[in-house]
């Protein structure tokens, strides 16, 4: 914690993506104390390239696979 605190404005805390609400909440709170916010934290929607359904996007792989429409 002495780290962090000795590079605030200059640091990040990260919650990785299979956290829990709370522990997301608890970094963005760590990051807002330390002045990270607005320095080398900024906050945006989420990016999704191709967002799908992916259960729906697999009962179509399945049915193309049992229907014989799969090569590889």
């Amino acid at each position: 914690m002495r780290d962090l605190q000795d590079h605030r404005g200059t640091s990040l805390v990260i919650a990785g993506d299979q956290q829990p609400p709370v522990v997301h909440a608890l970094a963005h709170a760590i990051n807002d104390a330390l002045g990270n916010t607005g320095q080398t934290v900024r906050y945006t929607d989420p990016v999704a390239a191709s967002p799908v359904d992916e259960m729906a996007s697999l009962r179509e792989l399945a049915d193309d696979m049992s229907a014989g429409r799969v090569q590889l």
